[in-house]
């Protein structure tokens, strides 16, 4: 890909809990980008580069905006799938011919994965008013939050041909099928040092007995009025208690099942949205992504 004419950015954009650690510790950096992985201190500078056809990549999963915000998180004023949109389109404004990475997962997964986060970062609640399946609606996170079509279809129609949706699964489990496809939209060729060392399992979740003792600090923590203390309370229940009994935490039944039925059309459309080799998607957009 020549791009001599023209300094290019990539925003890597999340979503949360899709694999971008990952990404930002063992892909990004193997590649011949200008890459930054959060728009804080010093790393601001990088937008300095002169504009000399070299590729600036951000790779920030909160330019598609925090699910929750907080010490103990809760949920912001407005939904996050609103708040998601809305950083889509700003940064269409800032930048209009950026190409953008987005990450997906199976919805069933991706919900215990940020609930597992919201008590790492403190969070109080227990699961049932984390995550309402009734009518009510009254959880953390609302049940549009984890709807992919509408950051999707924006995306399609602010970024037209210039948007990459990838499987965190596929991430983990076949990676050629996600990083080959990745690294030519990149424009960039993939390093033979890639596929050195499988991939690593960052942001370890808690197990059931971990979750409910971290649950339990968090409170102790608030009451407590001490800053940050969360961070200590989560090195202990994910790393120093990892080998503790090994109840995995899931989802109740009820919520598993609510969740697939929900969602299915939502997946099959986010899943036909992913890249396979063989090139830039471009797919239908609805008028309501306007």
């Amino acid at each position: 890909m020549d791009v001599k004419d023209e300094h290019k950015i990539y925003l890597h954009i999340g979503l949360h809990k899709t694999g971008s650690t990952h990404l930002q510790t063992d892909v990004f950096p193997l590649l011949g980008l200008d890459s930054v992985n959060a728009l804080v201190g010093r790393r601001i500078d990088h937008f300095g580069l002169e504009a000399s056809g070299k590729k600036l990549l951000i790779s920030e999963e909160n330019l598609s905006a925090c699910p929750y915000s907080g010490s103990p998180p809760s949920a912001l004023e407005k939904p996050w799938i609103e708040r998601s949109c809305n950083a889509i389109r700003n940064l269409a404004v800032m930048f209009p011919q950026a190409h953008v990475v987005l990450g997906v997962r199976r919805h069933r997964g991706w919900l215990l994965s940020l609930y597992k986060q919201y008590l790492h970062q403190g969070g109080l609640k227990p699961f049932d008013a984390f995550y309402d399946i009734g009518s009510r609606d009254a959880g953390v996170l609302k049940q549009s939050d984890l709807c992919f079509r509408p950051r999707i279809e924006l995306l399609h129609t602010l970024f037209p041909n210039r948007v990459f949706v990838y499987d965190c699964a596929d991430l983990m489990r076949n990676r050629a099928a996600v990083l080959g496809p990745l690294c030519d939209f990149l424009g960039e060729e993939v390093p033979d040092d890639l596929w050195a060392s499988p991939p690593r399992m960052a942001n370890k979740g808690v197990n059931f007995h971990q979750a409910r003792l971290l649950r339990m600090l968090n409170h102790v923590d608030r009451f407590r009025r001490i800053r940050r203390t969360w961070t200590v309370s989560r090195v202990l229940c994910q790393k120093i208690l990892s080998d503790w009994p090994r109840r995995p935490l899931e989802l109740p039944h009820d919520v598993r099942k609510y969740v697939d039925e929900f969602y299915s059309d939502d997946w099959a459309y986010a899943s036909k949205s992913c890249h396979k080799p063989g090139g830039v998607k471009e797919m239908p957009v609805a008028a309501s992504a306007l």
